[in-house]
């Protein structure tokens, strides 16, 4: 088991890198396979083969300025841009290829949501469809440029 604190890092090139970690309670990658039904007339059951992948990207956190400036443009305005979204294994020890990186080049906000309520704290959720195949790597360390 890796804890999530300090092991994950999301980028967010708008044109330049910024690493939106520090701004995010939670994300969820989302990953979706759809599936085509191949089952023809000598069938015994359904069958199924893969189709089209979907991939999305769910973002939460406490409100700040800081990311309202690099994201509040987009969602304004939509533009594609580029995401990264990197795991740590700490279990390597710099052994080796110890981050994974998934990154996008076609990513743009779906959805931008600013929240408030009497007597809580301002937050942010904001949703990205991730366009295309990812690449994926495994380097050393964390990403610092697009």
């Amino acid at each position: 088991m890796i804890k999530a604190n300090a092991n994950v890092h999301v980028g967010y090139c708008n044109p330049s890198f910024n690493d939106i970690t520090q701004y995010l309670n939670e994300f969820e990658l989302s990953n979706t396979v759809g599936e085509i039904e191949s089952t023809n007339l000598t069938s015994t059951s359904q069958t199924y083969i893969p189709s089209m992948t979907e991939h999305s990207l769910s973002l939460s956190g406490d409100w700040l300025t800081g990311f309202d400036d690099i994201f509040g443009p987009d969602a304004v305005t939509p533009v594609a841009r580029t995401v990264k979204i990197s795991f740590l294994n700490p279990n390597l020890n710099n052994q080796g290829n110890d981050v994974v990186t998934y990154t996008w080049t076609n990513a743009f906000i779906t959805g931008y949501n600013i929240s408030a309520s009497s007597g809580d704290k301002i937050t942010h959720s904001a949703t990205l469809r991730l366009s295309g195949p990812p690449t994926r790597s495994a380097v050393m360390a964390f990403p610092t440029t697009c």
